[in-house]
């Protein structure tokens, strides 16, 4: 299935911005329509007015606060305008808790784009927190940092492999976006164990029945070095453009959040990542 209906998380800050270069060229790859969704809460100030304060105090705050929603969002189009049609470009802004809004949105399009924040632009309230988005979502996140490099994710691609199911629905997801990559790599790290082949086909198969050429890396597990130090020191020494992975879910009662892979990646590398649960 092709990727159609794409949804940016936007704040106007500088992660979001970055997520928005990526949210364009994947726009422009598949022809598909790109919504900015800001989702936010009032500020401090209008929460401390109270009833008995003038009116014009009232629209003073009211006023700010609609001028800072005009210039986010007039912020986006003179981005974006160059770059798509207007019947294919959307804007919806919502009060309320963004993580809470980001998820319900992203339930109905096919891929949900959000800026890492390394920065403190964004507005109050307008946070995001990519592991509950995934989550309560259920649908693909794909997690862009501030810095990266735009041409390599326009062409490049790293399919982290384990065989389990979060790698095979992360698989799914991305495929529509592997389909477009010149160089498609898939890592696997040897766990010391005897793989179960019988009867089946191999992940380089499966991805050539969909036109999708790619490299085997397989690394040997040394020692005591973790599969999370050992993945590290590969994409640091060699970059990919995109990372492909399945999140490593951890449950613990009623909580649910990335494992100690998938966050420790989201906070050590420069790298995209499309992630699945």
């Amino acid at each position: 299935m092709s990727i159609k209906n794409i949804l940016l998380a936007y704040t106007g800050s500088k992660s979001s911005d970055s997520a928005l270069a990526a949210a364009l060229v994947l726009r422009g790859q598949f022809d598909a329509h790109l919504t900015a969704l800001f989702a936010y809460i009032p500020s401090y100030v209008s929460g401390t007015l109270k009833p008995w304060m003038p009116q014009n105090v009232f629209d003073t705050v009211n006023q700010l606060e609609d001028a800072q929603l005009q210039d986010i969002e007039s912020g986006f189009f003179s981005l974006v305008k160059d770059h798509a049609p207007p019947d294919k470009l959307h804007w919806i802004a919502q009060i309320g808790e963004a993580g809470e809004i980001v998820s319900d949105h992203a339930r109905l399009y096919d891929l949900t784009l959000i800026g890492r924040d390394n920065d403190t632009e964004a507005p109050t309230g307008s946070q995001l927190d990519a592991e509950r988005i995934a989550l309560a979502g259920g649908r693909p996140v794909l997690v862009i940092p501030q810095s990266f490099s735009l041409k390599k994710f326009s062409e490049q691609a790293l399919i982290a492999w384990d065989g389990k199911r979060a790698a095979a629905r992360a698989l799914a997801d991305a495929l529509p976006i592997l389909e477009t990559r010149q160089q498609v790599t898939i890592l696997s790290i040897d766990s010391g164990e005897p793989a179960d082949t019988s009867g089946k086909i191999t992940l380089d198969t499966a991805l050539r029945r969909h036109g999708i050429y790619s490299k085997p890396v397989r690394l040997e597990r040394r020692g005591r070095d973790s599969i999370e130090k050992i993945l590290l020191d590969y994409l640091q020494q060699d970059p990919p453009g995109l990372l492909v992975m399945g999140a490593s879910e951890q449950r613990g009662g009623r909580n649910q959040h990335f494992g100690r892979l998938t966050d420790s990646i989201l906070r050590n590398t420069a790298i995209p990542l499309l992630v699945s649960f």
